[in-house]
């Protein structure tokens, strides 16, 4: 479907302000509904960040089939499960295949499958993740530097401004790195 026919996207590129970076953003609002608060929050998630991979989930034996190549790529998953001869309680040890054609996404808290369709949900982006995505990422992104980075980065500087160093111009012969021994 195309996206006109269901509502408006908008650009947004802030000026100026005064504690994020100005970085263009993207929203959409719908037409008929109100608008998904974690439409655009995809474009941050991963498999490090947040635990959400499209692709399927492999047991051990079938992730033992799979070449070195395949297993580097796929995530690894615990879950607990009960053991049916026993009954106790046992982690058993599941990976996540990337695939980008898959038509499930693979969630790493839950240990489960969803359909892509449910991406945009709470059922992807639940509290710990939205934490971990904050920690991770978001802040990184948007995130002015504070103050005590700033007096790290000014020191370093006046470190650099009051060092002696063989390349300092020469204010008196306007020189710049010159042997003065030549002169003579």
């Amino acid at each position: 479907m195309d996206p006109s026919r269901l509502g408006t996207t908008i650009f947004v590129n802030p000026f100026k302000q005064r504690f994020a970076r100005p970085i263009k953003i993207q929203l959409h609002i719908p037409y008929y509904k109100p608008p998904n608060p974690y439409v655009g929050l995809e474009k941050f998630i991963s498999w490090d960040i947040g635990g959400v991979m499209r692709g399927n989930i492999l047991s051990e034996k079938e992730y033992e089939k799979l070449t070195p190549a395949q297993q580097k790529k796929c995530g690894l998953m615990e879950k607990e499960e009960i053991d049916k001869k026993s009954g106790d309680a046992v982690m058993v040890k599941y990976y996540a295949q990337p695939n980008d054609k898959a038509h499930s996404i693979v969630l790493r808290d839950k240990c489960d499958k969803i359909p892509v369709k449910e991406l945009w949900s709470d059922k992807v982006f639940t509290e710990e993740v939205l934490r971990e995505m904050d920690e991770k990422i978001i802040k990184k992104t948007f995130q002015l530097p504070d103050i005590f980075s700033l007096e790290d980065e000014q020191a370093d500087l006046q470190e650099w401004l009051n060092s002696d160093d063989e390349t300092d111009m020469d204010v008196d012969n306007d020189t710049y790195g010159e042997d003065q021994s030549e002169e003579a």
